[in-house]
C-alpha cells in the first residue's frame, strides 16, 4: 500500500495522541515523513513535540536553536497532487505541442497562442489512474531534487503515471478562445 497522504496523517496523528516526547527509535521515520514540509531544511537538526493549543504539534529544531511548530496537514490537498500528475507529464505535453500545427482543432484558426487540452477532463484521468492502481487518497508529494516541480515520494507511481497518461491522455491543440469556452 502506497504511503497516501491521508495514510501519512493518520500515522502523525496517531503518533501526537500516543506520546508526548518523540522517542529515539521513531525519530528517523519521523523526520522522514515531515522532511516535505515547506519549512522543513537542512537545517533541521531535531524533532520535537509541543502541547499547543489544547493538542500536541511538531517542532522542528534548527541548527542556530530556534523553533518552527509546523502542521502536518498542510500542503497536503488535491492541488498540490494536481500539480505534481501535471508537472510529471509536462513533457509529453511539449512534444505534443511541437508535432501539431498552431491550429485550432475546434474553430480551425491558426494561432501561435495554442494551448494543449485533454480531451477528457485531466482530473478524470487521475481517477481513472487511481482505480487501475488501488490508490485511495491523495499520494504523498514531494519537491524534486532538481527543483524543476513535484514528484511523488514513491518513486514507482512517477513513472507508472508518466506511462499511464501516455497510454491514456487523448490531447488537442486549441486556441485560448475555445479553450476558455468549453470549461
Amino acid at each position: 500500500m502506497p504511503l497516501t497522504i491521508k495514510r501519512r496523517n493518520e500515522l502523525l496523528s496517531g503518533y501526537l495522541k500516543q506520546y508526548n516526547i518523540v522517542h529515539p527509535i521513531h525519530k528517523d521515520r519521523l523526520m522522514k515523513m515531515l522532511s516535505f514540509h515547506p519549512r522543513f531544511t537542512e537545517d533541521v537538526i531535531d524533532l520535537d513535540i509541543e502541547h499547543y493549543m489544547r493538542n500536541n504539534c511538531f517542532v522542528l529544531v534548527y541548527k542556530d536553536g530556534s523553533r518552527s511548530r509546523i502542521s502536518y496537514r498542510q500542503k497536503t490537498n488535491r492541488e498540490c497532487e494536481n500539480q505534481c500528475f501535471r508537472h510529471l507529464v509536462w513533457r509529453q505535453i511539449v512534444d505534443f505541442r511541437k508535432g501539431n500545427p498552431e491550429q485550432c482543432s475546434i474553430c480551425k484558426i491558426k494561432t501561435c497562442d495554442i494551448h494543449v487540452d485533454h480531451v477528457d477532463k485531466f482530473r478524470d484521468l487521475i481517477t481513472k489512474f487511481k482505480k487501475a492502481y488501488n490508490i485511495s487518497g491523495y499520494l504523498y508529494v514531494g519537491e524534486c531534487k532538481d527543483n524543476e516541480g513535484k514528484k511523488f515520494v514513491d518513486d514507482k507511481y512517477n513513472n507508472l503515471w508518466k506511462d499511464f497518461h501516455k497510454e491514456h491522455a487523448v490531447l488537442r491543440i486549441l486556441c485560448a478562445k475555445c479553450n476558455i469556452k468549453i470549461r
